[in-house]
């Protein structure tokens, strides 16, 4: 629990984590309709539970998951502008289950939406903004709190 106690006080007090939380909930309208999303920024009490409390495991994922993101988000955006729905499903749900595992609860509730959008409609691209919109901010929070974390 000491652990779990730890990570969540690193996030809870990451500098520009409020900022970053802001700024998505402004750009929420369309996905919105579905319900609410969850705040933005990380969800490390969740993610470390998830992981048994393992905060080594989290700190690797959290690490991990950066580039990780990065890529997908590269995907998808060749995948949009190419129109290619095949290409976009399987790296936005990939992205689902990164975020998810990370705490990043707002960007694996886009994903998950901008995937069921595109799995109704092959041309429902919109919902997919928001996820790369979502991308750069995660990757911050994410940046920030290892930033605070205990050396390696």
């Amino acid at each position: 629990a000491g652990a779990a106690d730890a990570s969540r006080a690193d996030v809870a007090s990451a500098p520009g984590a409020d900022d970053a939380a802001t700024a998505l909930r402004a750009d929420g309208d369309g996905a919105a309709a579905a319900g609410p999303l969850p705040d933005a920024g990380l969800n490390s009490a969740a993610a470390l539970k998830r992981l048994g409390g393992l905060e080594s495991v989290y700190l690797i994922a959290l690490r991990s998951f950066i580039a990780e993101a990065e890529k997908l988000a590269a995907q998808l955006q060749t995948a949009r502008d190419n129109e290619n729905c095949s290409a976009a499903l399987p790296a936005l749900h990939t992205l689902k289950g990164l975020a998810g595992t990370v705490g990043a609860d707002r960007l694996a509730a886009l994903s998950q939406q901008a995937e069921l959008a595109l799995k109704g409609d092959a041309a429902a691209w919109a919902p997919l903004e928001q996820v790369l919109d979502a991308c750069p901010g995660v990757a911050g929070d994410i940046e920030r709190l290892l930033s605070g974390s205990r050396p390696r």
